[in-house]
């Protein structure tokens, strides 16, 4: 019998690739300035999340609009990751001097390992795409 989820956290991963998209500048240009677009940041690959105060609660994603993305790194260094009910969801590594307070305070960079438990598992498996997408373009900007 099957298994309904993968037992493996970072295999649940609920965003469309769109392989027939990703490769269109002017729609991936539109999607970095449509509002509902969404973007994480990642800074030395510990992506931006958002823990509750309460120790048992659920962690999330911290999702920011592309205009605010857009002020801390240009559209191009952004990742695309996917789509999820036609919203296209991006990556951007920001420097290690960058701060939560330059997200306006709402949540913190963890690494994805220590938070990984407190997420859903389509969301650890969305930053854990995002950590290496991130890595990869960072590494070989000449491929």
């Amino acid at each position: 019998m099957p298994l309904a989820v993968n037992p493996n956290t970072f295999a649940n991963n609920p965003l469309d690739r769109a392989p027939r998209r990703r490769g269109d500048p002017a729609w991936r240009a539109a999607q970095c300035v449509d509002s509902h677009s969404r973007v994480v940041p990642c800074r030395d690959l510990d992506p931006f999340v958002i823990v509750p105060q309460e120790d048992d609660g659920r962690a999330e994603i911290g999702w920011i609009r592309p205009a605010m993305a857009a002020a801390l790194a240009p559209e191009d260094t952004w990742v695309f990751l996917g789509l999820k009910d036609a919203v296209a969801h991006f990556a951007v590594g920001l420097p290690a001097d960058a701060t939560a307070d330059s997200l306006n305070g709402r949540g913190s960079f963890m690494p994805l390992r220590d938070i990984a438990v407190r997420l859903k598992p389509g969301d650890a498996a969305i930053l854990g795409q995002a950590k290496a997408l991130v890595d990869w373009h960072t590494r070989h900007g000449f491929c």
